[in-house]
Order: structure tokens, then sequence, then C-alpha cells
């Protein structure tokens, strides 16, 4: 199903429903007859972060597991829903204004938005050997939306970065907004709706570019898309993005409800960007696509399924 409405008290008519009446803190709950309801905590977050960071330096945060993140739709007139679930400017995890601090063994489970979000300057930043699922929106984000903040240095590497978009549909494995000089390198990222990794957000040639010099490598991404939403990549690249670079990937099973279920996408205005040595199959459409752009090097190895 693509549409669907949640948490209604009329709809609690089958096993295993449930229902939140935040008014007065009650849980209302529908067992199967094996169920021991005396022995079964119910949890509602409260807040969306689980930590924040603010003007912190030399963290190490090892072998930890962050879990149940609330979500907020923001105000009237923002949508709640865009591309990327960029509207939703909450994490887990926040990162803002830091600088050389490392999150390594760790978990993000049942999220309500981001998982892990590194913004506002923040630098040098290392997402190592983590693992994510049941994420709200998008796992790993990376930047700001609208004005580049100076956030760099960022390096995912070695994750297992999967099952996400479970309340915004729109939410992707890894995103780079506004950010230059990160790494995304040796990870598995699948099972979201929308793109699996995507870097830039500038549309056309608008200058100059806040998205410049990352890198995207050795990267296994599939199950993408799901049927659900359209227009997306394993790989999804957006505006003037110099010297970036993105090679041996591998990319496939990319389907969408609609068209665009394309390998690597390089959408509006992708430029300076040289893409090469990645296998890409069994995709819905093309196996690499480029809309329009500047400076392009492509060297692919595409099947198509």
């Amino acid at each position: 199903h693509r549409y669907f409405i949640e948490n209604v008290r009329e709809g609690l008519d089958d096993q295993r429903e449930w229902y939140a009446d935040r008014s007065n803190g009650t849980i209302l709950y529908y067992p199967y007859d094996s169920d021991d309801i005396s022995s079964s905590p119910g949890l509602i977050s409260s807040s969306p972060y689980v930590l924040s960071l603010s003007g912190a330096s030399y963290l190490t945060f090892k072998r930890l597991s962050f879990r149940h993140g609330d979500w907020e739709c923001p105000p009237p007139p923002v949508l709640c829903c865009h591309q990327g679930a960029s509207a939703q400017n909450l994490a887990t995890i926040q990162v803002v204004a830091s600088n050389y601090v490392n999150f390594t063994n760790i978990e993000i489970a049942h999220t309500g938005s981001h998982g892990i979000w590194v913004s506002s300057g923040s630098h040098h930043i290392l997402i190592d050997s983590i693992s994510t699922q049941d994420i709200g929106a998008g796992a790993v984000r990376i930047g700001n939306q609208d004005v580049a903040d100076g956030t760099a240095y960022v390096t995912v590497n070695n994750s297992y970065i999967h099952d996400g978009g479970h309340v915004s549909k729109e939410g992707m494995g890894i995103f780079i907004q506004a950010s230059s000089y990160n790494t995304i390198q040796y990870n598995e990222v699948a099972h979201f709706f929308y793109s699996g990794v995507s870097v830039g957000w500038t549309w056309g040639y608008a200058t100059p570019s806040h998205a410049h010099d990352n890198i995207v490598r050795f990267n296994h991404i599939y199950d993408i898309g799901r049927g659900v939403l359209s227009d997306m990549g394993g790989i999804y690249t957006l505006g003037v993005s110099p010297n970036t670079l993105i090679h041996n990937n591998i990319v496939h099973n990319v389907n969408t409800y609609g068209y665009g279920g394309i390998g690597i996408y390089a959408d509006e205005g992708s430029s300076g960007i040289e893409y090469y040595n990645n296998l890409v199959y069994e995709t819905k459409d093309a196996g690499f696509n480029q809309n329009y752009g500047l400076k392009i090097t492509s060297i692919i190895i595409s099947f198509m399924g």
C-alpha cells in the first residue's frame, strides 16, 4: 500500500495493532491470545533526540545503541514531506558545530526521523561500522539544505545502512546536501523507498557549489525504491559538484512505482563528476542516466535486468 493512515482509535480492530493516546499517556493494544501483556513493555518517545551534541570536540562513542526517537512535522507552510526527507530537521543523533567526533560500532534503531545528522559547521566526523534499522526517515544526513554551513570531512565507513523511510518514505540511506570533502566507502546500503546514496543539493548550474570533492566508492547498494516512490537512483547526484568521484560501487535492484528506477542517476546539472568502474544491474530503467550536465566522465559496467 502506498498510502495509509495510522494511530486512529477507530482502526484498532485486529491483533497486534495498537493506538497511542498522547493526551493521557495511554497505549491501547489488541494482543494475540498468546501475548503476556504483564511482561511486554510499551515505549513512546517524547523526544526526537537520544543524543544531541553542540560544540563538542574529541569524543568517541563506541558499542552503544541509540533507540526510540520521536518525529514531528514542521509548522505550515513548510511541507512535512520533501525530497530526501529534508523537511525533517530532527535526528536521533544530532551533531551540531562539533569536530573530531567518532561513532564506532553503534546501533541506531526505531527512530521517527533521521538516524544521525551532522550539520552546522561540524567537521572531521567518523561514522564507522554502525548499523541502522527501523529508521523513520534517512539513516545518515550530512550538511544542510539551503546554505553551506561549513560541514565537511565526514566519513561513513564499513557500515550496514538499511531499513529506512518508515515514516517519511522519501528518506535516503546516506544523504549529502551542501557539504564537501566527505567520503562514503565500504558500506552496505539497502531497503529504502527512495535513493540509496545522494550527493548534492543544487538544481541546475547554480554557483557557487557547496557540494564538491566528495567521494562515493566501494559501496554495495540494493533494494532501492521497493516499488513505492519514483524518480530515484541507487546513487543520485544533483548540481555542480567539482572533483566528486563515484567509483567501484555495486548497485542493483532499483524498482520504482512509476518512472525513474535508475542505477546511477546524474540529475539536473550534475557536473564535474567522474563515474567509473561501477557495476549496475537489475534496475527498472537505465543503468546510468544523465539528465543534463557538464564535464562528466562516465565509464560504467552496466547490465539491465
